[in-house]
This record gives C-alpha cells, structure tokens and sequence, in this order.
C-alpha cells in the first residue's frame, strides 16, 4: 500500500538510506562500482533529522508498506539548495534550466528507493505512477532528476508527466547532458 510518510518511518526510511549509500572509500574498485550501478546508489547519505524535515516539507515524500513495513519510498520536492546563480550553470541546457529553475509546473525526484530484498516486484513502478498521478493534479508537468552515469559523467534527465503515465517510464527518457 502506498500512503504519504509520516514521522513513525524515519527508522525504516533511514535503513533504506543506509542500504544504498555510496561508499566513497570504494569509487576505485571496479567491481564495486559496477554492482552499485546496476543496483544503484545515492552519493550522501541523509541524516534522521534530514528525513524528519523533508516528510514535513516536501511536495511528495510516500512509503510503499506491506504488514506495516516500509518496502520502498519516493520524495520529490522543488530544489531548494542551488544558489542564486543557478543560471550560470554550463552543462544545463538554456531552455531547459528555465524549466527547472524557475517553473512551477517543474519539480525533482530526490530518490526512489526500494529494500534490496524486494526489488523486481514493481514497487517502485507503483511508486512512481502514484506520484505522476499525485503531481499532475498539482499541476506540475516536468519530472526532472539528476543521476550519475560513471564517476566522471552527470546526466540530467528529464520526463513529461503525462508520458510516464501513459508510456510508461521505459519510454526513452531523453538525455540532455553528457560529456
């Protein structure tokens, strides 16, 4: 069952968290960084005061529960931390910077993370079909998250709402950046 988060998942949240952070000691051992790719990763890891202060604030933090515990989460919020000279950024494309800087119809996915024990069960599919349904009556159209390629490469990517709804998230997301 998905249902919005609330203070009583820090716990199972944080676990998550845990499970998938980057261990930068590790970035040089190619085995390594070649499971954490497949299997993903976030490169810091949030504190439990962190967590608390996002599932009061965001725009969308939910938990996938089965018998009460938290199999998955997703958090999408506005960015908030860039600076005022956001606009100077150079790997961002010019037209698409505006959307995601100065759209409200434009938000991020922070992360989606689900327990390394139930991957492959569509958790995070069903995760991220109840947010687009969520952010589309909120009126927000571009879905925009950042993601790492390899240790040297960033991609920004970006999807239309109203086509992970209807194509499904495997429907080529376009890649605007890469070097």
């Amino acid at each position: 069952m998905i249902q919005k988060a609330d203070l009583n998942d820090i716990e199972a949240i944080y676990s998550l968290y845990s499970s998938v952070a980057l261990d930068v000691s590790k970035i040089y051992n190619n085995e390594y960084i070649s499971a954490v790719q497949k299997n993903g990763f976030i490169v810091a890891l949030e504190e439990k005061k962190d967590i608390e202060q996002r599932i009061i604030n965001d725009t969308l933090f939910v938990v996938f529960k089965e018998n009460n515990n938290v199999l998955g989460f997703l958090n999408v919020n506005k960015e908030i931390y860039f600076p005022q000279d956001a606009d100077n950024i150079f790997w961002f494309d010019k037209t698409l910077k505006n959307k995601y800087f100065h759209s409200n119809q434009s938000i991020e996915l922070h992360e989606i993370i689900v327990d390394k024990n139930h991957l492959h069960q569509g958790i995070a599919r069903q995760l991220l079909d109840y947010s687009c349904r969520e952010l589309k009556k909120k009126d927000i159209k571009f879905l925009f998250s950042i993601v790492t390629l390899d240790r040297l490469q960033i991609a920004l990517q970006y999807y239309f709402i109203q086509e992970i709804l209807l194509k499904g998230l495997v429907s080529r997301c376009p890649l605007i950046y890469s070097d």
